[in-house]
């Protein structure tokens, strides 16, 4: 698949593409992909700079003080190609843009600054109907769904990989891993592995231009050739 910037050559005649964060429309949207090749959605000039996820944002997300992860994350061979090591401001350098939550009942995303209950209300879901399910992707569900009986959790432990109920006793006597702060994400990570959980959580949830994928392949590219 050809990456290009901008959205314009991959608009249809008569399409209009809104950017996926304010859901308005505009001539000079952005793409923007996963890591896995999902994609592309659309980001404004706005909410380029609103909606940025730096090592600020990660470091709340999991819990360590962003000073901490800087200089842990200066020596992941993933993080390279976020130029991490160079200095700079880690406030505003961008690793993505994190994905939208998407309700559990309508399946639509639920907008930043909206919690999940203030669009519950907004989109009329009957609360009498509805609960919160607690056994692994904590959010909102029809009460009468199956859901439950087949959401866990995934335990990504080296040698287990298994799935549980969060309330199983595994993750009490067996295994204790850090969850996925992402709501609806089922991982499970070792808490002493800074690197696979933040790897996951860019890799995974967040979002990121064009120019984002063309350099780490041309870091790829320079490592390749000093090889040779």
């Amino acid at each position: 698949m050809m990456l290009s910037q901008g959205a314009a050559a991959g608009q249809s005649a008569g399409i209009q593409m809104k950017c996926l964060y304010c859901g308005l429309p505009d001539c000079n949207l952005e793409k923007i992909y996963k890591r896995t090749g999902t994609g592309p959605k659309y980001i404004c000039f706005y909410c380029e700079f609103t909606e940025r996820f730096t090592v600020v944002d990660l470091a709340k997300k999991i819990g360590v003080s962003s000073t901490y992860l800087k200089s842990q994350i200066e020596n992941m061979e993933f993080f390279k190609t976020f130029y991490i090591e160079r200095g700079i401001d880690v406030n505003n350098a961008p690793l993505g843009y994190l994905e939208l939550e998407i309700c559990g009942l309508c399946s639509m995303p639920i907008t930043r600054n909206t919690s999940a209950e203030d669009h519950n209300s907004t989109a009329m879901h009957s609360s009498g109907l509805i609960k919160k399910c607690n056994k692994g992707c904590g959010r909102y569900i029809w009460i009468m769904s199956l859901h439950e009986q087949y959401c866990k959790k995934s335990c990504e432990y080296e040698g287990c990989k298994k799935k549980y109920d969060r309330t199983d006793v595994h993750f009490e006597k067996d295994h204790k891993p850090f969850f996925c702060p992402i709501v609806g994400c089922d991982k499970g990570f070792p808490p002493d592995n800074i690197e696979q959980i933040c790897t996951h959580i860019v890799k995974t949830h967040l979002l990121h231009t064009v120019q984002s994928f063309l350099r780490r392949k041309s870091l790829k590219l320079w490592k390749t050739s000093l090889t040779m």
